[in-house]
């Protein structure tokens, strides 16, 4: 089943841009790098799914998925094996977690890992993996990589040799207010134009739009209760 074939309508238009420049690399575009800023909730996470299809074109032959943490590796892997995006997306591709292991892959098309696990790989398993397959990196929350910390050091020779990179984040801005890393910056602030080949955003607007999240809405309540406690007492208050 070929991709998007009775899905048009579902696709969320991050996901349509991503399979966009998917197939202008297939036709000859030499975009090498893809940056991804997805609204938290928007569904990023079809995008890997969508970039894997460089390996069945034949120009790439693996894929690394980069996470911040462990339950999202977990995740990752769960959703190449979900029959949702496998309908939608028209794709049989397999990914498995691996934390620095000889052969990531095993006898699958990728795996997942996490920044933790790139940070104390002192053997270099996976740059050695890097060095022998042409591999497409994905980094998740690539704003936890801050520009010549400690995880930019082992993450840094992956990009350098990776045939293929997309950088996916739902925020463009740390909490320390470091320089990201893999970012170009004009003014202290992130400028996309020149950060990557292909830009691809999706705004909360946008999300809400098309309903792939759910407005949040307050409400206050303001009254007198009374609660009981462990002794049987009858208590009160605002």
């Amino acid at each position: 089943k070929e991709e998007g074939e009775g899905w048009d309508e579902v696709k969320r238009l991050h996901q349509c841009q991503a399979s966009q420049a998917i197939d202008e690399i297939i036709a000859g575009s030499p975009i090498r790098k893809i940056l991804a800023h997805v609204t938290p909730g928007g569904g990023k996470s079809a995008l890997p799914i969508i970039a894997s299809r460089l390996i069945t074109a034949g120009l790439a032959e693996a894929l690394c998925w980069v996470c911040p943490r462990s339950a999202l590796q977990d995740q990752g892997e769960r959703n190449f094996l979900d029959p949702f995006f496998r309908d939608m997306l028209g794709h049989d591709i397999t990914i498995r977690s691996s934390t620095n292991e000889v052969n990531p892959c095993r006898d699958q098309r990728g795996f997942i890992t996490t920044y933790q696990a790139l940070s104390v790989d002192e053997h270099r398993t996976v740059l050695d993996d890097f060095l022998r397959r042409r591999y497409i990196l994905v980094l998740d929350e690539f704003h936890h990589v801050e520009k010549d910390g400690e995880w930019f050091t082992s993450v840094n020779p992956l990009v350098k040799q990776a045939r293929f990179l997309l950088l996916m984040t739902g925020t463009l801005e740390r909490g320390d207010q470091h320089p990201i890393a893999f970012m170009s910056y004009r003014d202290s602030m992130p400028f996309l134009a020149s950060s990557a080949d292909s830009v691809i955003q999706y705004s909360r607007t946008q999300a809400l739009r098309e309903h792939a999240i759910l407005p949040i809405r307050f409400h206050l309540s303001d009254g007198r209760v009374e609660w009981q406690d462990k002794r049987g007492r009858t208590r009160g208050g605002k």
